[in-house]
C-alpha cells in the first residue's frame, strides 16, 4: 500500500492508495472513552512524539474491517511506532492486543521507502491480491504468464 502523510500542529493525516482513504491522527490528545465515538474503519488514532518516533494508538476499529481475516473484538489495540530509518525509509512497528482473541500481543514490522516520482491514483479494486501463509506471513498472489 502507497501512502503520503502531511504533519499539522494538531493532526497527522495518512493519504493510502487503497480505497483512497485518509487517516486521522490527533496528536497529543488523550483517547475518548471507548464509546465517545463509533467505531469506523480506520478506529480511533491518538499520537505523540517520542524524541524521533512518532507513537499511535488506535481503538475502535470496526469488527467487519478485518485485518488479513484477523479475530477481533471492538477491545482491540493497535499500538505504532513510526520513524525514519534513513532519509527515505520509514518503519512501522506494529503491535495488535486484543486479549479476548489473542493469547498474547502480535507483533510485526513494516517498511516503507520513498518514491519521489510516484502519485497516489484512483484505487481500482483487484481483490485477493494477497495471500496469508499459514505461518502467518502475507505475501503477494503471483499469476504465471
Amino acid at each position: 500500500m502507497t501512502s503520503h502523510s502531511v504533519r499539522p500542529r494538531s493532526t497527522a493525516a495518512v493519504t493510502a492508495e487503497f480505497l483512497t482513504q485518509t487517516r486521522r491522527i490527533y496528536l497529543n490528545e488523550k483517547m475518548p472513552p471507548l464509546d465517545a465515538n463509533p467505531s469506523s474503519y480506520n478506529g480511533y488514532s491518538v499520537g505523540h512524539w517520542a524524541g524521533d518516533t512518532l507513537v499511535v494508538r488506535t481503538l475502535r476499529i470496526r469488527d467487519d474491517a478485518r485485518f488479513f481475516d484477523f479475530p477481533q473484538t471492538r477491545n482491540r489495540l493497535i499500538t505504532e511506532r513510526l520513524r525514519l530509518t534513513a532519509p527515505d525509509r520509514l518503519e512501522d512497528r506494529m503491535k495488535i492486543e486484543d486479549p479476548t482473541m489473542l493469547l498474547a500481543p502480535y507483533e510485526f514490522t513494516y517498511g516503507y521507502k520513498k518514491d519521489p516520482p510516484y502519485k497516489i491514483m484512483e484505487y481500482v479494486c483487484d481483490d485477493k491480491r494477497y495471500v496469508p501463509g499459514a505461518d502467518g506471513s502475507v505475501s503477494p498472489k503471483v499469476t504465471p504468464n
